[in-house]
């Protein structure tokens, strides 16, 4: 059984269902910042319903703002602490990849909140909000998944896959759409059967 291509690294390929299970938020909510701008996905035209796609990027983004929402902030204000983010922690998206490019945590809290801006205009969110990405790590809401399931920018274009491998948890969902066993798939691919059913499970979650 081939596994799927990874695809192109740098377009949408999270789909909004995941995207929204993941970061904890609604489809309506997704489908309100996408209209507004805040954070626009790729969509794909021809499909039904037009799918929203959204990058790694995109994807972080959302789930800074769901946490920033929960503090009760406004979507001119949320647009605000993530374009300061962005200016000032350009790799603040990659901290729940634990341990990324040898960065800790502590090196990234004096320019969070001196940047090159006024104390007044720091933002008091923000700190809190990258210990919390870097806690959970790539899974947000669903990080009682990640001792079978992993996600990485590099991997599959940030779609969730079995941990150590590049393998799609939703390719194994297809799979047993078309009636394969479990216990085949976990002998064919070199999987443990529980992490197969484990990521059966995660889609289903998600679905």
């Amino acid at each position: 059984m081939p596994m799927r291509q990874d695809r192109q690294p740098f377009y949408g390929a999270i789909r909004s269902r995941v995207v929204a299970r993941l970061a904890g938020v609604t489809l309506r909510q997704l489908q309100y910042w996408h209209q507004t701008g805040l954070i626009t996905a790729h969509t794909v035209p021809g499909a039904r319903g037009y799918p929203r796609l959204y990058s790694w990027v995109d994807y972080m983004k959302v789930r800074a703002a769901r946490k920033l929402l929960r503090e009760g902030l406004h979507t001119r204000q949320i647009r605000a602490h993530i374009e300061y983010l962005e200016e000032s922690v350009p790799d603040w998206h990659m901290m729940p990849l634990h341990g990324y490019a040898g960065k800790v945590l502590i090196e990234l809290e004096h320019r969070v909140m001196t940047a090159n801006h006024p104390p007044q205009l720091a933002f008091p969110y923000l700190f809190e909000l990258l210990w919390e990405l870097r806690e959970e790590g790539p899974l947000g809401a669903m990080q009682r998944y990640s001792h079978s399931i992993d996600m990485h920018p590099a991997v599959a274009s940030g779609n969730p896959v079995i941990k150590g491998t590049r393998i799609e948890t939703s390719f194994l969902a297809s799979l047993v759409a078309r009636q394969v066993p479990a216990e085949e798939i976990a002998a064919a691919y070199g999987i443990p059967q529980d992490t197969v059913e484990s990521a059966l499970a995660f889609v289903r979650e998600v679905a």
